[in-house]
């Protein structure tokens, strides 16, 4: 059911070969799904090697968005900012793990130079 919302949401460009149904044992999400989703929500998707991801990554990471979505070897997490602190919202934590800025910066970079 989830798929045929899918294709009629994204037409031609619904990859199913890549895409997971949303009732998938753990709700690994199309790209493309989730680009549509937080458009809708006001947000925009940068990949971090477009030109415009790599410009905002070199200023700041803690300062140059509000979250970070991140999949990596078909898990994805988030690193979301809150007005008090970051968060790690990785669902293979136990529970969310708040970051200070400077541990933030580091986790965005190695999760940038894992090539998996």
């Amino acid at each position: 059911r989830f798929d045929r919302r899918e294709k009629r949401l994204l037409g031609n460009r619904a990859a199913t070969t890549e895409n997971c149904d949303a009732g998938a044992d753990g709700g690994n999400f199309s790209i493309q799904v989730l680009r549509v989703a937080l458009a809708r929500a006001g947000f925009k998707v940068v990949p971090a090697m477009h030109p415009d991801g790599q410009e905002m990554l070199q200023r700041d990471p803690a300062r140059a968005v509000g979250a970070y979505l991140v999949q990596q070897r078909g898990h994805w997490l988030a690193l979301r900012a809150t007005d008090i602190c970051w968060w790690d919202l990785d669902s293979l934590l136990p529970e969310p793990k708040p970051l200070e800025e400077t541990v933030l910066t580091q986790r965005v970079w190695e999760l940038l130079c894992d090539e998996g």
